[in-house]
């Protein structure tokens, strides 16, 4: 593998390696996951990140290739449109605060261990969808979905639901 770090970043049950200037731990919904502009070919995003432990082709024009255990980058017609983060992209069983600086961070600011208040402050009205687990909100070229779990707790807040997992889409 050309640069096994990025599976660190991504989600594997190793540790996380520090970040490269090669690959930033951003994801911009509208231009770029990882650095990676959209529509980067799915050869080009190979030989850079290394193969994928996994494959998924969807019937059409559609695959989704798996990097660990809780990431999968999605490519149609063999161009990078879509990623796919679960459990906020660390490896089982840590939480953000174990880990020094974010696996990843959106360019809004948004980053794993963030509850559902902290996140509504920053999205305001932009943010829809049912209480609680699922929350989405539309950026000029494209949709992202926040999942959350949901803490144990005695009251019913937006604080009890922690950012786990996201799902960054091109329009």
């Amino acid at each position: 593998m050309k640069h096994p770090w990025l599976i660190g970043i991504l989600m594997t049950l190793g540790s996380l390696s520090a970040p490269s200037e090669e690959f930033p731990r951003i994801i911009d919904p509208d231009c770029s996951l990882f650095g990676f502009p959209f529509r980067t070919s799915e050869q080009t995003f190979i030989r850079a990140v290394g193969a994928p432990d996994g494959c998924l082709h969807v019937p059409g024009n559609e695959s989704w290739l798996l990097y660990g255990k809780g990431c999968a980058f999605l490519f149609v017609n063999q161009q990078l449109q879509g990623v796919r983060l679960y459990r906020s992209g660390l490896p089982l069983g840590m939480d953000a605060s174990q880990v020094p600086g974010a696996p990843w961070e959106m360019a809004n600011g948004i980053k794993p261990g963030m509850n559902l208040a902290e996140i509504k402050g920053m999205l305001g009205d932009q943010l829809s969808g049912p209480h609680g687990y699922q929350q989405s909100y539309t950026t000029s070229n494209a949709l992202v979905c926040l999942l959350f779990s949901c803490q144990a707790g005695e009251v019913d807040s937006d604080q009890r639901y922690v950012l786990s997992g996201i799902l960054v889409m091109q329009k």
